[in-house]
């Protein structure tokens, strides 16, 4: 009775086995067909330099779980252990651990990736037109970042900027009770750093202050001239600033 009983279980078992080998197999052929056919898609869209990039980066971030260090396993087998043995203290103490361990990871994987972003270009021979220099301009915001990159124009060198938003917040308190500490000091090495800046072409978060709608209908008939507007990036920093120091005046008197 007990050996016609047991063969059932043992059939639905290997049944069981053989589908779950024949699912994983099929997801990585199905896995393989999709590289084949996206690869070159891809390539085409971003093209070979864009695509090395994005490659050299997918393969970096691919190497992150290697940070984990095993914490992941451990929190689990040990808060388990200790739940099961309604071991509070134990518990605390694991997730103490994991979180102390988790900082300094952190901290050093940042530090990693703060020198690889600096080495990158030089070690894999990334154009120079690829890379791209954050500046901070913070005052908008606390983190507010202003972005530099060369572009060519048929062999023609021109400087794009991303200027972040220098634009005062409705609300920004200055003086007494600033929305935070230095905040007016941050505006003014913001309009430092845009007024070092010599762009050719600039671009905002608001398209309406750098008249996009106007440019790109321009550019249809000129091309890339039409977005060439130095005196347009001074006249905004110049305008923003103005309205910072009378923000800050009139705060000053109140």
């Amino acid at each position: 009775m007990t050996q016609h009983a047991d063969q059932p279980a043992r059939l639905w078992s290997t049944s069981a086995i053989v589908r779950n080998v024949t699912s994983n197999w099929a997801g990585i052929v199905v896995s393989i067909g999709f590289a084949f056919v996206l690869a070159p898609l891809t390539v085409r869209t971003l093209g070979n330099v864009h695509y090395g990039i994005w490659t050299l980066l997918m393969q970096l971030t691919g190497y992150l779980w290697l940070f984990d260090f095993g914490v992941r396993e451990s929190v689990i087998k040990y808060v388990s252990q200790y739940h099961a043995a309604d071991d509070k203290a134990g518990i605390v103490s694991t997730v103490r651990t994991a979180v102390s361990i988790y900082s300094g990871v952190s901290l050093a994987t940042l530090a990693c990736a703060a020198a690889l972003a600096l080495a990158l270009p030089h070690l894999f021979n990334i154009p120079p037109d690829e890379v791209m220099t954050a500046r901070l301009t913070a005052g908008h915001t606390q983190g507010c970042t202003t972005w530099v990159m060369a572009i060519r124009d048929g062999g023609k060198p021109l400087t794009v900027v991303f200027p972040g938003s220098s634009n005062v917040n409705p609300g920004t308190r200055f003086g007494v009770n600033p929305s935070y500490p230095g905040i007016a000091d941050d505006f003014r090495h913001t309009f430092i750093v845009l007024e070092s800046l010599k762009p050719d072409i600039w671009l905002t978060a608001h398209p309406d202050a750098f008249r996009f709608q106007e440019k790109r209908a321009s550019a249809e008939d000129v091309g890339v001239g039409a977005w060439i507007d130095q005196a347009g990036y001074r006249k905004y920093v110049a305008d923003s600033k103005a309205e910072f120091e009378a923000r800050v005046a009139d705060s000053l008197q109140r």
